[in-house]
């Protein structure tokens, strides 16, 4: 009942969504029109070689291969590429520095919308209001940008575990595993992804109801802990669900569709959570125009003024945001 719930919050809050994607479409083309301009010497260069080593067709005739039925095709593929990246590694050791540096710039810039979507969700469930965006954003920008700090910051370590499982898996259980490689690397790493969001699950979430930035993680992760299993498989259906959206959206609309689905998504996923906290906490909110939802979970939980302090129960249990 809370995903339905969920659900219809997002939908109600669609107008939302298109704010986010205009967020992050001008975040985005500022960000890759500097990553460009630094890097179009070095991808001329790497593409002068690949063309030169006729690097694509090598490529491309071992996945044909390997979609026909040629597992040791795999083999191929990889040998084929170390030999293409040692052509091209002294102008893509550049490329990558730069490319690197700037999808951090880029991941600080996209995370300062979170506490903005966030608030401005809760105050639809809590009040049945609606809030402008852009005054919101530059209301919270302080504590956002602290927030995006703090949780790049605890993103590597998650980010290198990820690559490095991705890279352990791609490359020794490709060849043993056949035609289901794919699906299995794809779900391993959808699992890594939801490990990550629940440990940040509930960070925000407690932000927007008044925590401080540091202090809101520490109590986010005592409550994560609580109900662990919970929340992960709460993060992989949702990511399965992204993945089966994202795919059957983008092909059938031509990738257009993915313009209006994926900010609709986050939305989703920020009413997810704070559906989550109202239901432990037993708190009333809005689903959907003037229909309340009074959650049937009973926790023994003190919630005070979304301005005030709140306390933690014996339980742990704490109202709060992602």
């Amino acid at each position: 009942m809370g995903f339905i719930n969920s659900i219809k919050i997002a939908l109600s809050k669609i107008g939302l969504a298109f704010k986010v994607l205009f967020h992050d479409i001008v975040i985005a083309g500022i960000v890759f029109a500097i990553c460009a301009g630094v890097l179009a010497p070095h991808f001329d260069a790497i593409a002068k070689t690949m063309i030169q080593n006729d690097a694509f067709g090598k490529l491309g005739a071992s996945v044909s291969a390997y979609l026909q039925g040629d597992a040791m095709a795999l083999t191929t593929f990889f040998t084929d590429f170390q030999d293409v990246f040692s052509a091209v590694a002294d102008n893509f050791g550049v490329a990558f520095i730069v490319a690197f540096i700037m999808s951090f710039v880029l991941r600080f810039l996209i995370h300062l919308r979170a506490i903005p979507m966030y608030d401005i969700v809760d105050f639809y469930m809590t009040e049945g209001s609606n809030h402008y965006f852009m005054g919101n954003y530059m209301r919270n920008i302080g504590r956002s940008a602290k927030y995006s700090l703090f949780r790049m910051l605890l993103s590597i370590p998650f980010d290198i575990i990820i690559w490095l499982a991705a890279y352990f898996v791609v490359g020794h259980l490709f060849i043993w595993l056949g035609f289901i490689a794919p699906f299995v690397v794809i779900l391993f790493i959808v699992a890594l992804l939801a490990l990550r969001q629940t440990i940040f699950y509930f960070w925000v979430p407690m932000i927007v109801k008044g925590e401080k930035v540091v202090k809101a993680f520490g109590k986010s992760l005592k409550l994560v802990f609580s109900r662990f299993g919970e929340i992960f498989i709460s993060m992989f259906s949702y990511n399965v669900m992204w993945l089966a959206v994202v795919v059957t959206v983008g092909l059938s609309t031509y990738f257009v569709g993915l313009l209006v689905a994926v900010p609709l998504l986050s939305v989703l996923l920020s009413a997810m959570q704070l559906v989550k906290v109202h239901d432990i906490n037993k708190m009333r909110y809005y689903s959907a125009g003037d229909e309340v939802v009074v959650p049937s979970v009973i926790e023994d939980v003190e919630v005070e003024d979304k301005e005030q302090d709140y306390e933690v129960s014996e339980d742990d249990i704490v109202g709060g945001e992602n």
